[in-house]
């Protein structure tokens, strides 16, 4: 709620531009669309991505469902050990943002639209994960099989504003 309100208050006129959100009023001008709405897809794919990867590797019981717009990977959690179900469960969010990190740091990617979209729907998506899913989802089960769920919201959290303030809007 704090990053919300910090965001309304950036909102600034200047003679020559205009900020939105801290966001300069040119780049939203000539800003490719398409590629930060597919940026913007692609980034809880990899997060998913990495649910299914890790999965994999320690041979989980699994299956996929949509829940409301999402495509989730879900898994019975009697086939693996709490350990695992807490990477099970962090996996998504190493990917997400692993691969962020990645798109930021190679000189091809680093200030494109599809960055700044997956970018921007990698930090909404964390940031708002425990509203989405206040009682279970990734952090829940990472606290329930007896890791810090809550310590692990915020670190995940303060990486997704590393990463806003990385990009060049």
């Amino acid at each position: 709620m704090i990053m919300i309100i910090g965001l309304l208050f950036t909102a600034q006129a200047r003679a020559a531009d205009f900020y939105f959100f801290g966001v300069k009023g040119e780049w939203i001008k000539k800003a490719d669309w398409k590629q930060i709405v597919l940026g913007a897809v692609v980034s809880p794919l990899i997060h998913e991505a990495g649910h299914w990867i890790t999965l994999e590797i320690v041979e989980a019981d699994y299956h996929w469902s949509w829940k409301g717009t999402e495509l989730q990977c879900n898994f019975i959690s009697d086939s693996v050990s709490k350990g695992e179900a807490r990477w099970i469960a962090r996996s998504g969010f190493v990917a997400q943002h692993g691969v962020n990190l990645l798109l930021q740091t190679l000189p091809k990617t680093k200030e494109t639209d599809f960055t700044r979209g997956y970018t921007a729907m990698c930090a909404v998506s964390t940031w708002t994960y425990p509203l989405r899913f206040p009682h279970r989802g990734d952090f829940h089960c990472i606290t329930k099989n007896g890791g810090d769920g809550d310590l692990e919201y915020a670190l995940f959290s303060m990486l997704g504003i590393h990463e806003i303030l990385r990009i060049e809007w």
